[in-house]
């Protein structure tokens, strides 16, 4: 079990989540994942670590402050993405899915990141 597994399991368990990944935010590896439903792991990390990735280097080249939370809004759902350090939490969850605890949880889950 990876020392990331806890974190990641923790935020999948949140109702309306279809899974949650932990990626490197340079080059989008996954490092620990959890899925609920037919979503590949491996491709959630490396689309979301990329998202994260754009929206902080086009804040920072309009000189906004520190990127916090992004949140895509699609038609079946939302893709959440937060960053700190290196690494990147990523989370696919059903529009439906209770915003405001979801940011919490994701935004608690990160602090405990290097």
């Amino acid at each position: 079990m990876s020392e990331w597994s806890e974190l990641v399991s923790g935020v999948a368990r949140e109702r309306g989540v279809r899974a949650a990944v932990l990626a490197s935010e340079r080059d989008g590896l996954l490092v620990e994942g959890v899925a609920h439903v037919d979503v590949r792991t491996e491709a959630l990390a490396a689309f979301g670590s990329a998202v994260y990735r754009r929206v902080r280097q086009a804040g920072a080249s309009l000189g906004l402050a520190e990127t916090g939370l992004v949140t895509v809004d699609a038609s079946d759902g939302r893709l959440w993405a937060v960053g700190r350090g290196e690494l990147v939490l990523v989370v696919i969850a059903e529009r439906e899915a209770a915003a405001g605890r979801l940011r919490l949880v994701m935004q608690r889950a990160v602090e405990g990141l290097a």
